[in-house]
This record gives structure tokens, C-alpha cells and sequence, in this order.
């Protein structure tokens, strides 16, 4: 394989990577390289001068690489975390993010589906937790995908992981710490919204939860207990008479 290199002709204007790729149809069967090793062996002869990162490489892979291989993109991209350099400095929630940019929109993934799919592959040495993960989700969500804040929150009741011991009430009044002050949801409409979702095997009733918003209201929303009684009124089940 070494030898390729000494005979290949410099004149014939081929760059090492265009060769290499050339050297798929002349190679030897019974060497037993599969083109996917053959790739990563590359890494290793590869001239430093030719300007390819790894990253790089690996994503030009994708326009080469044999369909008959049975390897899709997706699949391709996981595995290269098996063979990344760390020295890149690429940790596998950025790299992950990274593969938005190059991911094929043939392939039917959309960005949310694709991120719960992370949880599968995701590292558990990484430190991340699934509803931190969830979070940081916000930052890099796409604003085209038309899932507003609040929406995406009750979605991850779908998903959530029962051994995380978040129970709905309290994953709710986490919400308040993380949800978005342009969301224009004040703390009364927001609990009151809850009891829309809230659980019903949560045993709560509205009176008591309406007592228990008590602990949690806010101060400047100018509420006195009476007024807060009073409004309740206006807003509870008709159930609860």
C-alpha cells in the first residue's frame, strides 16, 4: 500500500485523496480491507500539507464512500465518534450539533426527532442528564421548526425518563426557572394553563393545588389571599362544587 505511493505518477496531477480514492478500483480483494478501514487507514499516510482535518475527511467520506457498504449517514457519523481525534477538541454534544449543518435532508430527520435519537447513542460519560440535555436544547433548537418553548416542554412529558424522579408538578415549577420572559405567560395564567395537563394520578385536587400555588406565587403580581380566593371564583371546576 506504502509502495502505491512511491509509483504513483506526480505529473498525472492527482492529489493524495483523489489517488487514494482511485486506489479502491485497483485494489486487491484479498487484502482484506473494506472501504470503510481503508478510509480510516488513510488517516495514518495522509500528507498534513494537503490541508484536510479530520473532520473534513470524514464528511468527504460521504460523497464517496460504497452504498453497497449498507453503511447510511447517520450510522457513519456515530461511528466515527470511535475514531474521532481527541485532540480536535470536539466533545460528542458539539460534534453531534456540528452534524445539523452537514446531515442529508433526504434521509427524513427532522431536527427534534433527531435529538431524541441522541439520547440512544449519547455518551454517559459526558456528564449530561436527560432533562439538562433537554434544556440545552433551547439554545440550538430551530426557531423554523415552529415548536415555541412552553409546547417543546409538554412534548418532553412524552420522552422524559420515569427514573429521573421528576414527578409533572415539580418538572412544571422547574419550568418557571428556564421558560421565556417573552413567552408573555405571568405565573397565575401559567398555573391556571396547568390544569389543562397536570396529571390526574397526581392527587391533587384543584382546591388544595390552588392553595399549594400559595407557597409559589408571586409577590409583585399584587394578589392579597382574599382577592386570590375571590378571583379562584372565576376559575374553578365546576367539579369542585
Amino acid at each position: 500500500m506504502q509502495g502505491f505511493f512511491k509509483y504513483k505518477p506526480q505529473s498525472a496531477g492527482h492529489d493524495p485523496l483523489n489517488t487514494w480514492l482511485a486506489y479502491f478500483k485497483y485494489k486487491p480483494q484479498s487484502a482484506g480491507y473494506d472501504p470503510l478501514n481503508t478510509w480510516l487507514a488513510y488517516f495514518k499516510y495522509k500528507p498534513q500539507s494537503a490541508g484536510y482535518d479530520p473532520l473534513n475527511t470524514w464528511l468527504a467520506y460521504f460523497k464517496y464512500k460504497p452504498q453497497s457498504a449498507g453503511y447510511d449517514p447517520l450510522n457513519t457519523w456515530l461511528a466515527y465518534s470511535k475514531y474521532k481525534p481527541q485532540s480536535a477538541g470536539y466533545d460528542p454534544l458539539n460534534t453531534w450539533l456540528a452534524y445539523f449543518k452537514y446531515k442529508p435532508q433526504s434521509a427524513g430527520y427532522d431536527p427534534l426527532n433527531t435529538w431524541l435519537a441522541y439520547f440512544k447513542y449519547k455518551p454517559q460519560s459526558a456528564g449530561y442528564d436527560p432533562l439538562n440535555t433537554w434544556l440545552a436544547y433551547f439554545k440550538y433548537k430551530p426557531q423554523s421548526a415552529g415548536y415555541d418553548p412552553l409546547n417543546t416542554w409538554l412534548a418532553y412529558f412524552k420522552y422524559k425518563p420515569q427514573s429521573a424522579g421528576y414527578d409533572p408538578l415539580n418538572t412544571w415549577l422547574a419550568y418557571f426557572k428556564y421558560k421565556p420572559q417573552s413567552a408573555g405567560y405571568d405565573l397565575l395564567n401559567t398555573w391556571l394553563a396547568y390544569f389543562k395537563y397536570k396529571p390526574q394520578s397526581a392527587g391533587y385536587d384543584p382546591l388544595n393545588t390552588w392553595l399549594a400555588y400559595f407557597k409559589y406565587k408571586p409577590q409583585s403580581a399584587g394578589y392579597d389571599p382574599l382577592n386570590t380566593w375571590l378571583a379562584y371564583f372565576k376559575y374553578k371546576l365546576q367539579s369542585a362544587l
